[in-house]
């Protein structure tokens, strides 16, 4: 659609331009393959990047100064890592982008040029949901229709076990994620499911071999500790949507 509502991180680009149509590609779809002595099969699939093309025009009027838009822009693209965008067509949801060009043709300060994000996550991504669970087991909806990783912190946890000092969290009675805590005191857990990262009392951590990290797929799931306790506890994610 041309003249769509375009924001990157919080940035307004209708604002300075006019809007061409946006270009949204849909990922590409890459095969993981298994070497056999005859040749290969397709052992599973994923979802690859793809890039947003967005076609801008200068706005031109009194007090308008063509040069100072282009030199905002640079300025709001000149960033460390990822941040959201926001298309109108996307119908509130948001895509994690890089910035990976801008296309001014052959002069320095033209009125027209293009600008390029390369979406690093294929999906799109909707609300962040955060819960506050006082007691275990607890139980909550995902929502979305693609599955998404939490992210969880505690600020107080103790394991059960004298010995091994494992902590550890059940997703569904299926799945169990945790640390090794250094003492039988009382530590601080993080734990990011995406980032695959782990920190107690603020260093980082490992959690051990059989083990994994938690995935949420949409629908009902209860989390309960199994071999600890937990207080201040807070678990987030964000709903992933497949378009």
């Amino acid at each position: 659609m041309i003249g769509q509502v375009v924001v990157f991180d919080g940035h307004r680009l209708n604002d300075l331009f006019r809007v061409g149509v946006v270009e949204t590609p849909a990922p590409a779809i890459l095969p993981e393959l298994s070497e056999l002595r005859r040749g290969s099969k397709v052992r599973s699939v994923r979802i690859g990047t793809s890039t947003v093309t967005v076609p801008l025009v200068a706005k031109r009027g009194h007090m308008v100064d063509v040069r100072e838009s282009i030199s905002a822009l640079l300025s709001w693209l000149d960033v460390d890592g990822a941040r959201y965008l926001s298309l109108s067509d996307d119908r509130g949801k948001k895509r994690l982008v890089v910035p990976t060009g801008v296309d001014v043709g052959d002069h320095e300060w033209n009125d027209v040029l293009t600008v390029t994000f390369e979406q690093v996550d294929p999906m799109l991504l909707g609300k962040t949901v955060s819960i506050a669970p006082t007691g275990f087991p607890v139980s909550f909806n995902v929502g979305g229709d693609a599955p998404t990783r939490p992210v969880i912190t505690c600020g107080v946890a103790a394991s059960t076990q004298s010995v091994g000092r494992l902590w550890s969290m059940r997703l569904d009675d299926n799945v169990d994620m945790g640390v090794v805590l250094p003492s039988t005191a009382a530590a601080s857990l993080s734990i990011d499911c995406a980032e695959r990262t782990a920190k107690v009392n603020g260093a980082v951590s490992m959690i051990p071999l059989g083990l994994d990290w938690f995935e949420l797929t949409p629908g009902r799931h209860t989390i309960s500790l199994p071999n600890g306790t937990a207080s201040e506890v807070m678990i987030s994610w964000v709903e992933r949507w497949h378009r």
